[in-house]
């Protein structure tokens, strides 16, 4: 076997087709509403978490200040949340 023989074997691949214009728009619409599926989801995270936090809030708040006279967030106002030791 020679070098000749090599190169009768070895046949060029054919050139992949170019997507057409309407594959494009196809795959950018689909991303598109990827991305807005993930953004209402990131919405209703972020809408979980502060509903989290604020009856953590209101939790710290009963504990600390159960008569009701002051909350964390007054204090918080007042003084900064450095110089509060808790």
């Amino acid at each position: 076997m020679g070098i000749s023989d090599n190169k009768e074997n070895t046949k060029p691949s054919p050139a992949t087709p170019l997507p057409s214009s309407d594959e494009k728009l196809n795959d950018l619409q689909k991303e598109i509403h990827q991305m807005s599926v993930e953004r209402e989801t990131f919405k209703l995270e972020m809408m979980s978490a502060e509903a989290m936090i604020s009856i953590l809030q209101s939790r710290i708040d009963a504990l600390f200040f159960p008569d009701g006279s002051t909350s964390f967030e007054e204090i918080q106002r007042v003084a900064p949340l450095s110089y509060i030791i808790v």
